[in-house]
């Protein structure tokens, strides 16, 4: 029985809902400072393995939500270091879908890499990686999303502090898309999507596996995809920002990231990769529901992404003195 994918009525939180009541809670604000994406420059080989297009065509991003401290349960301190929700904003535009990304006008022949299905990899693309089924490394390299838990059940140490399962769902609207008229048809079939529609969730938020974790270098973050990508241009650059400033509704904060990889935005409409608030990270509010904060993929301007680092590397450091 799978148990990683729980989609059921009571455990189903839309974006919308969370949107318009996220800011009536308390007047403190969760301890969110925004978004970060690292490139992963070492997993394991799955060269030679059938289909898999090489190490040198992929390359692999992890998007986390990042916090002042660790992540605690319900009244201890650190509770509001919990996320528990992400969705995407559809946009007003008709036959637009809200959602996130490759920026394909940066990088025309690039595509989500996804692993077949006999390599153990999630097979809707919700969920962290299972090592205790069999199968292969090149669900390593796979796309997928999660709230908090990378793999789990790990056959590589006795002594891992993974946890057991994975109970992060998609909402009704997530899925994999293609956006723009590129031609992927010589790609096999779960290769050819460029494009994240929808939200995901964690189903049974009291188990606190969107807890904020130290990363290993002092900072902590909550793990909420791996973005596996094929066939970037040369010198694409994964960029920076993601600094959370005051949102535009109470309790809110709205964060922007500058990089050549990734665009949000809408797939229709007059200008592709185009929109405001195109994903919503909801975090525990202990006064009850979720606090909204706002994401942004974006475009740098010139200047924008050696300001926006500087002004990261200002906030991190003012909120942890």
């Amino acid at each position: 029985m799978r148990i990683n994918n729980v989609r059921t009525p009571t455990n189903h939180r839309t974006a919308a809902a969370l949107i318009v009541i996220a800011g009536l809670g308390a007047s403190a604000q969760a301890q969110f400072i925004g978004i970060e994406l690292r490139e992963d420059k070492s997993p394991p080989s799955a060269e030679g393995l059938q289909g898999f297009p090489g190490d040198d065509r992929v390359r692999i991003f992890n998007f986390y939500a990042m916090f002042d401290g660790p992540g605690a349960a319900a009244g201890q301190p650190g509770e509001e270091n919990v996320v528990v929700n992400v969705g995407v904003v559809t946009g007003p535009v008709a036959g637009a879908e809200g959602g996130f990304g490759v920026n394909i006008e940066r990088n025309p022949n690039a595509s989500f890499y996804r692993a077949p299905l006999a390599s153990g990899a999630p097979a809707d693309g919700v969920g962290g990686i299972n090592e205790g089924l069999a199968g292969d490394n090149r669900r390593e390299w796979g796309t997928f999303v999660s709230i908090g838990v990378k793999r789990y059940d790990s056959y590589y140490s006795d002594t891992s502090d993974l946890p057991d399962h994975d109970s992060a769902g998609g909402d009704t609207e997530f899925e994999f898309l293609t956006r723009g008229d590129q031609n992927l048809e010589d790609r096999p079939p779960l290769q050819r999507f460029n494009w994240i529609k929808g939200g995901w969730f964690n189903s049974t938020p009291t188990n606190a596996q969107g807890a904020a974790q130290d990363l290993g270098d002092g900072s902590y973050g909550v793990f909420l995809a791996q973005l596996a990508v094929m066939d970037l241009a040369e010198g694409a650059d994964i960029g920076s920002g993601g600094v959370a400033q005051p949102g535009y509704a109470f309790g809110s904060t709205f964060s922007t990231w500058y990089g050549d990889v990734f665009i949000s935005g809408l797939t229709g409409g007059p200008i592709p990769g185009t929109g405001t608030h195109d994903m919503v990270i909801f975090t525990n509010n202990p006064a009850g529901i979720a606090f909204a904060n706002y994401i942004a993929f974006d475009v740098p301007t010139p200047g924008a992404l050696a300001l926006f680092t500087l002004a990261g590397a200002a906030a991190a450091r003012r909120r942890r003195s």
